[in-house]
This record gives C-alpha cells, sequence and structure tokens, in this order.
C-alpha cells in the first residue's frame, strides 16, 4: 500500500520547553497497529517525518506502530526563537518527553542525519528506554569533530557547516539553491520526486523554518552533550550510503568503537539520502535487525493461573519469569503451546496475559538467547497493569490445557 493510501494519523504531541519557558508541541505522524511494538523515527537536515516515507510503509505493513515527528523547528512543529532551544541537549529531551507524553516506556529508535545526532545521545543518556538503535549516515557528534581535526579530506567535506554559522548566509545558499536542486542534485535519479520536492517546499517556506533548521548547526557548534563519554549499550545497526558527499566513510570505524554490540551494513552507491535512496536494502536491514531483537510480534505472553491473576494487587500484576513461581511468559503462540504442554499438565486454569513491551517498565523486558540459540523475552520486574492489553482464559479440560482459538 502506497504511503499515500495508508491511514496516517497526525497529531501534535507536547515537547521540552523551551529555554523561555515556552510550551512547545511537536507535530507527529503515527501509523500501524496502536498495539504494535513503537518505533521511533528522527529525520535528519533539511527534511522532516515525510524523509521517512518508504520507511513508514515497510514498518507498518510488518505490524510496528510507527511515531514520526516533525523535529523541533521543522515543518509544523515549534519554532522556539532562542539558539540554546536547538542545543542537542534541549533536542534530547524533545524526545524524552514526546515518549513519557505517549505512555511509552521502550522503544526501537531510528535516526538519519541531524536525527541521528540525537539518537545517539538519547541512547547514551536513556539506554533503559531504547530496545534497538538504528543509525544512518550519521557519526556522533564528538567522533565527527575529532575526525576533522586530523583528517583534511573530512574537514573539506565539512565545508558548508562553518557556512551555516554566518547569520543570513545559510538562510540565502537554501534560498539559492533551492529544495529541488539540493536533493535531487545530490542523489541518483528518481529518488526524489516532483512530488516529494514539493513537501520539502511547503515545509521549507514556513515562516523562520530556514533559520530554525540551520540553528542546528549554529548552536552545537562548541557545545559537548552531556552523555559524549558514554558508551553506546543497546544493540547498535549502522547504515551507511558509501557516495555520502558530506560523511566520509573515515567515520565508520571510530562511530562503530562506540557501540557495546554494533555493526555496520554498508549502501555501495548509495548518497546521503539513504533511506530514499536505498530503500529497499535500507528496509530488509532494519527490519532484520528490529527481528533479532524481538520482532514484530507486538504482544508478549505471560502464563499465570488463573488464581493467581484474580489474587494479585493492582496495579502490579506479576513479578519474575519464573515456572517454580507460577510465572511464565513468551513472545509467540507456537512458544506458549510448548510450554502449556511442557510445564502446566495439571496446573488448573489459566490466564495468559498480552503484554505491550512498550508499555512495560524500562528495563523490565529483556531478549535473551536459550541454549538452542532462540530468543526469547524475559521479565527483570513487576509488571503493571497498563502494560496488559489482553487476556485469554485457558481452561484445563480432559486432554490438558487447550489454547484458544481466537489467538
Amino acid at each position: 500500500m502506497p504511503l499515500t493510501e495508508m491511514l496516517l494519523e497526525h497529531r501534535d504531541v507536547p515537547g521540552a520547553s523551551a529555554p523561555d519557558g515556552n510550551p512547545t508541541t511537536l507535530h507527529v505522524v503515527f501509523a500501524g497497529p496502536p498495539a504494535g511494538t513503537p518505533v521511533l523515527l528522527l529525520h535528519g537536515f533539511p527534511e522532516c517525518w515525510y524523509g521517512w516515507r518508504h520507511q513508514i510503509e515497510a514498518l507498518a505493513k510488518s505490524g510496528f506502530r510507527v511515531i514520526a515527528p516533525d523535529l523541533r523547528g521543522y515543518h509544523r512543529s515549534s519554532r522556539p526563537k532562542a539558539l540554546a532551544a536547538y542545543r542537542i541537549d534541549a533536542l534530547v529531551e524533545d524526545v524524552r518527553v514526546l515518549l513519557t507524553n505517549l505512555g511509552i516506556t521502550t522503544c526501537h529508535l531510528v535516526g538519519h542525519d541531524w536525527g541521528a545526532a540525537i539518537a545517539w545521545e538519547v541512547a547514551a543518556t536513556y539506554p533503559d528506554v531504547i530496545r534497538t538503535l538504528t543509525i544512518a549516515n550519521s557519526p556522533r557528534a564528538h567522533v565527527l569533530l575529532a575526525v576533522v581535526r586530523r583528517s583534511l579530506r573530512q574537514l573539506r567535506r565539512s565545508w558548508y557547516i562553518l557556512m551555516f554559522q554566518a547569520p543570513l548566509l545559510g538562510e540565502g545558499f537554501l534560498m539559492a539553491v533551492g529544495a529541488k536542486r539540493l536533493f535531487q542534485g545530490s542523489s541518483a535519479p528518481g529518488t526524489f520526486t516532483e512530488a516529494d520536492i514539493a513537501v520539502y517546499e511547503e515545509a521549507w517556506a514556513r515562516p523562520g523554518a530556514l533559520t530554525a533548521m540551520l540553528n542546528y548547526y549554529r548552536a552545537n557548534r562548541v557545545v559537548r552533550p552531556r552523555s559524549a563519554l558514554t558508551r553506546i549499550r543497546p544493540p547498535t545497526l549502522v547504515l551507511w550510503g558509501m557516495n555520502d558527499a558530506a560523511l566520509g566513510t573515515e567515520l565508520i570505524g571510530p562511530t562503530l568503537a562506540e557501540c557495546d554490540d554494533g555493526r555496520v551494513v554498508e549502501l555501495p552507491g548509495v548518497s546521503h539520502w539513504s533511506p530514499a535512496e536505498g530503500a529497499p536494502t535500507f528496509n530488509a536491514a532494519l527490519l532484520g535487525h528490529l527481528a533479532a531483537h524481538g520482532g514484530t510480534d507486538p504482544l508478549v505472553y505471560k502464563l499465570v493461573p488463573a488464581n493467581m491473576w484474580a489474587a494479585a494487587p493492582k496495579p502490579w500484576v506479576g513479578s519474575a519469569d519464573d515456572v517454580r513461581d507460577g510465572f511464565v511468559h513468551l513472545s509467540a503462540r507456537g512458544q506458549v503451546t510448548g510450554t502449556l504442554a511442557a510445564h502446566f499438565v495439571g496446573a488448573g486454569d489459566l490466564m495468559a496475559l498480552g503484554l505491550d513491551p512498550g508499555r512495560l517498565p524500562a528495563g523490565a523486558l529483556r531478549w535473551e538467547e536459550s541454549r538452542g540459540g532462540k530468543r526469547f523475552p524475559h521479565l527483570y520486574a513487576p509488571v503493571t497493569e497498563h502494560a496488559v492489553v489482553t487476556t485469554h482464559s485457558i481452561i484445563e479440560g480432559q486432554s490438558g490445557h487447550v489454547m484458544p482459538e481466537t489467538w
């Protein structure tokens, strides 16, 4: 189903307050099933949520709940005037507040360009909130600075960053070049259609939009994020268009060195605009990365004796993943079937609780590998009742427990 035919929801969600205390809002586009595992997409310069058009479709079809905001200053989101409002720590705070206001405690995080720069620092600052991290063509900010200092080649590639510092010069450059020439002139033919360009032209034309976009460069010229010395803990996939004219391949090695669990997928012949230009390979790698760390199943099933469920104090409904305590949870119907046969013969009536991983407390759910090499979810904290989005009764019969046909 093309993006234009998909059921997209547009909503304004509160972001972090501006330095002057005024409230801000982020325009957010949602797609996919509301109970699906959340995937947060952060776009780059000088795009907007629409930069993820190819990924939104692929993720929604795969059962994920897609969340694609316009970053602060872009398109339909608030544009604070103070330069300090665009410092990296403020942009990280926008993401934290957005997730809090949406009631999301864990998500997959994907970022490109400036959105990736923000994503790096979100993962460093709030690692328990991020299930996986996917980065497209962007190093961490301090990695770029270090490479620029020792690489004349990368310094030449970064000329535009210096030009953007001058008031009005950056705005004049963007106006003179225009969205059509900028995007189509730096990508493979057909990457950006006339309809795509029209979306960006409309976003650029909003009052103060060009200055707000350029403020990302101006506010972070000498600012070092608080999390710069922190390693990246969540499983990380780096996707890199190898024909990036702005960010050289010499950034890849130092970038991966920042990660406890990182790998790179190179996209040969693809420019900086890898989510659009390299969409088929990009999407396959992204979906594979998510599948390796929980897959598309929006629910984690937790089995509990019916009498224990009835007696459980609210709002807490369970504790550890331990058969001896009468609690087991699994991620798929077949795994539940196997557990019923192996562990709950003669256990009486059961309840199967369908848990939304995005509503579990931070750090409560970890995907771990069994001796057989399969990945299973394990709980390491109590489960709030808010996380239970569906329940099923499993009645013990003469032939043992039977799975509900509605699953």
